[in-house]
């Protein structure tokens, strides 16, 4: 294998983010923003770790200083480990983060047959059996107020942020979907206010909003968007004076401030609070609120029931453990009718229990 320095993975990366993903395999814009996600933790993970040996290069520079060998099995096994043990992510997101990394390797063995040993090295990767006993990860009612009172709305960022927050939560969106929001997706003037998201595959979508979110739309519009110009990002940062659409790393970021300042406040608020937790918070109120699953299901803009019956399941098991909590000791067992009949003496001594 070739040194890191003739061969460095950012080179590499770089096209096939920007070309093969979207030309070759034209996958959507959502999809690829996830891929380049999984290749950023990679890069955290190796400047936390400095991969299995504890490289200091890859430790101070991360994939900056990364070569090709630093995909290797033993690395990206770190990674799935790392994943699990340090951002405590569950089975179903170190497969999705794992199958990034198999096809940038994929590509890179396109691109040079050298690279076709660490393909087949990474499919044997195991990421190892789901728990169908894992909860999904969401917040109480209680904590999801502490996080989303955080914000403080006189300032111009904060009422962004807030409404950011308010959204999301209110349509469960993910986070690609509330930043790929335009002003012409809003729909809040009438008797039924509305957003048109486009979700996973360029799926596109409508998903109702309430009367009082809309109302919360109306002054963030006033305030953000007074000339309504429809293709405008919904929230959006300001650089070089245009308006630009916010990065994923953006509301990650403010996301995770308000958890670690409402967990001050509230014990019950999670180790760590992001944008998909909000989703997952959603879904499992208003599942515990007496929504179905086929309503769930398209609510949630999923082909199926089948990936939402985990909601099911979760408050199951919650509410389970709750009563274990309230009810203390389990009941005592009756004892079986008729065990003392023809026994004169036992009977004499259930009526008379002080002699």
């Amino acid at each position: 294998m070739p040194r890191y320095k003739e061969r460095r993975a950012v080179a590499v990366i770089g096209k096939w983010l920007s070309e093969y993903l979207p030309e070759v395999r034209m996958l959507s814009p959502g999809t690829i923003e996830s891929y380049g996600k999984a290749l950023q933790l990679y890069h955290a993970y190796l400047k936390e770790t400095g991969g299995p040996g504890g490289v200091e290069r890859l430790g101070r520079d991360g994939l900056l200083a990364a070569g090709m060998d630093n995909f290797d099995a033993t690395h990206v096994a770190g990674f799935v480990g790392w994943l699990r043990t340090t951002r405590g992510n569950g089975t179903r997101t170190i497969e999705q983060r794992l199958a990034a990394i198999r096809s940038f390797l994929e590509y890179a063995a396109i691109t040079d047959l050298a690279c076709s040993a660490l393909l087949v090295q990474a499919q044997k990767v195991r990421v190892g059996k789901r728990d169908p006993d894992r909860l999904v990860g969401h917040m109480s009612e209680r904590a999801w107020e502490a996080v989303i009172s955080q914000p403080r709305l006189p300032k111009r960022t904060e009422h962004r942020n807030w409404t950011f927050m308010v959204l999301m939560y209110e349509i469960a969106g993910r986070n690609s979907e509330i930043i790929g929001l335009r002003v012409r997706d809003l729909v809040i003037d009438g008797n039924e206010p509305r957003v048109y998201v486009t979700g996973k595959g360029n799926k596109a979508g409508v998903v109702p909003i309430r009367k009082s979110v809309a109302n919360i739309m109306h002054d963030y519009m006033s305030r953000f968007h007074p000339e309504g110009r429809p293709d405008d990002p919904l929230f959006y940062v300001i650089r070089g004076g245009e308006r630009c659409r916010m990065s994923p790393d953006c509301s990650e970021a403010f996301v995770r401030r308000y958890g670690e300042l409402a967990r001050d406040a509230c014990p019950e608020v999670p180790e760590r609070v992001h944008p998909h937790l909000v989703r997952h918070t959603r879904s499992m109120h208003l599942k515990e609120a007496g929504m179905t699953d086929e309503e769930l299901a398209l609510f949630l803009r999923h082909s199926g029931t089948g990936t939402v019956r985990v909601y099911a399941q979760a408050s199951a098991t919650a509410k389970r453990k709750t009563l274990d909590r309230a009810n203390g000791k389990d009941p005592c067992v009756p004892i079986e009718h008729g065990s003392w009949e023809g026994d004169e003496e036992m009977i004499r001594q259930l009526l008379n229990p002080g002699r």
